[in-house]
Parts: structure tokens; C-alpha cells; sequence
């Protein structure tokens, strides 16, 4: 590897063992090469350009699905309001003391009320 790297043999030991760091030029070389100069430095992988991609697709898809499932759930809403909006105002005030009566009873029986916070 030193001889390919344009270094001699003492001059890698050194920079195995710790004694000298490495120049820009042959963490350039060893890439150069083929090898992840960036492993040698830091001891952490870095992802591919085709591994990043694949990465950011399976993020990208993510956001999508939880998207189509907000707007769902927007969809839902607008329906909830428009049918509220068709009772008589004494009924949708029967309905909101109704579902206020049940959030305060499931507040109070759950386990961890903090998640209602």
C-alpha cells in the first residue's frame, strides 16, 4: 500500500501507529485508490452516493404516506365541520358538552395523563 500511495514503508508505519498524521495529498491518493480515506480519519462509514439516494427515496416515500394519511385525516375534519355545522345550535352544543364529558373521563382514567398535554 505505501509504495502505491507514493510513500515508503516507515513513513506508513508511522502513520498506523499513530506517531505522524497523514497529508492531504496521500488521504487523496488512497482515494484515489479506492480506499475511504474518510473510514481511516474518523473510523465511521460514509454512505455511497447510491446508498444516500436509496436513503433519501425511502425518506421521500415516507413523508408521501404521511402525507396521504394527513390529508385524510384533513378530509375527515372538513366532513366533522360540515356536519356540525348543519345542527341546530342546541344539539351542537349538546354534542361539544357530550365529547368535553368523555375527553375529561379518559383524561382522568388514563394511565399517563401527561400525554394529553
Amino acid at each position: 500500500m505505501a509504495e502505491m500511495a507514493g510513500i515508503t514503508r516507515q513513513t506508513q508505519q508511522l502513520f498506523e501507529t499513530g506517531v505522524r498524521l497523514p497529508s492531504y495529498s496521500y488521504l487523496a491518493q488512497l482515494s484515489h485508490l479506492g480506499v475511504d480515506a474518510a473510514y481511516l480519519m474518523t473510523g465511521e462509514r460514509l454512505l455511497s452516493e447510491r446508498a444516500h439516494s436509496e436513503h433519501l427515496e425511502s425518506i421521500q416515500e415516507r413523508l408521501t404516506a404521511q402525507e396521504e394519511r394527513l390529508q385524510s385525516a384533513l378530509e375527515a375534519i372538513r366532513e366533522d365541520q360540515a356536519h356540525v355545522a348543519a345542527l341546530s345550535p342546541i344539539t351542537a352544543y349538546k354534542l361539544a358538552r357530550s365529547l368535553l364529558m368523555c375527553r375529561k373521563k379518559e383524561i382522568v382514567t388514563n394511565a399517563n395523563p401527561d400525554a394529553y398535554l
